[in-house]
């Protein structure tokens, strides 16, 4: 870069400025606590290699050529922005301003997620978090290869090589067609469902695992009728009569359909916050974690 070839690096621009300001090599040298002697040739080399002279020397100390003044006046805007740029470096630092990739599964965000979020953005209106909805497998995987610093994943969900936090539970509800047989019942065992089309998330995601190997302990196979990306259309689907579903508590609400508990100890499922490490977070990072598990 033609700057560093020029010799232009920090410490001599800030012995311009000093010079220039103090109108003295001697008094710029006890600025920068440097002999005056490697003032002095510091400035002289700088001429030297830009071939122009920035200083006029006198008896009664220097004083810049126009040359030398229309380089001060642009350190000054060069010293004004180097100085922006450690404040931005410090609010990061300490996690006043950042920017935080959070991948999260649908339960998480069909609950309480959303609300934390915007209350954690009235907090820190300059830390940006960036929400992508996965399945929980695709956040775990993302998060363990650092394309994600924080993720939402079920808890049944094995995962070995991430430190998960316990953030939350959600209930699991049976969706049904409203005129369904199933409706007349106070609550709904697993083994009701046998046989009954089912509706389910992608076919890749936790939740549709947990129900299969649930009905094959039952000696069943689920009957998958159709799969859908959102809790929404999963619902939309039941109303319209296409088959019955399984989906949180929170995530349970449309036209045309009911719901009743599932009656299963597995019914409870944990929810979990993960990272790689939370030493190794950003201090952004450490606040929304921080404020995740708040109560």
């Amino acid at each position: 870069m033609r700057w560093q070839s020029l010799g232009l690096d920090l410490v001599t621009l800030q012995i311009l400025m000093a010079a220039a300001e103090e109108q003295s090599f001697a008094a710029a040298a006890t600025r920068a606590n440097l002999s005056l002697s490697a003032v002095s040739r510091r400035v002289t080399d700088l001429e030297a290699r830009v071939g122009v002279a920035l200083f006029a020397r006198h008896d009664r100390g220097v004083s810049l050529t126009p040359a030398g003044d229309q380089l001060v006046t642009q350190l000054r805007d060069l010293f004004d922005l180097l100085e922006v740029i450690a404040l931005d470096l410090e609010a990061t630092r300490v996690g006043k301003r950042g920017v935080i990739r959070l991948d999260t599964h649908m339960s998480a965000t069909a609950g309480p997620l959303p609300e934390k979020l915007a209350s954690f953005r009235r907090l820190y209106p300059e830390i940006h978090v960036q929400v992508s909805e996965q399945t929980s497998v695709e956040v775990a995987h993302a998060v363990s290869i650092g394309m994600a610093d924080l993720g939402m994943v079920s808890g049944t969900l094995p995962i070995d090589n991430l430190q998960l936090i316990n953030w939350h539970e959600d209930e699991l509800v049976v969706v049904l067609p409203l005129r369904h047989r199933l409706m007349d019942q106070e609550k709904v065992r697993f083994a009701d469902i046998v046989g009954e089309p089912f509706v389910g998330l992608q076919k890749d995601s936790a939740l549709l695992s947990l129900y299969r190997q649930h009905m094959e302990v039952l000696g069943h196979h689920l009957n998958e009728c159709a799969h859908t990306s959102s809790f929404e259309s999963v619902c939309r689907l039941v109303g319209a009569g296409l088959g019955i579903a399984i989906v949180p508590a929170l995530a349970a609400h449309g036209d045309g359909i009911g719901t009743r508990p599932l009656d299963e100890s597995w019914a409870r499922r944990p929810l979990m916050l993960c990272m790689r490490s939370a030493d190794k977070l950003s201090a952004a990072a450490k606040l929304l974690v921080a404020h995740l598990l708040e109560p």
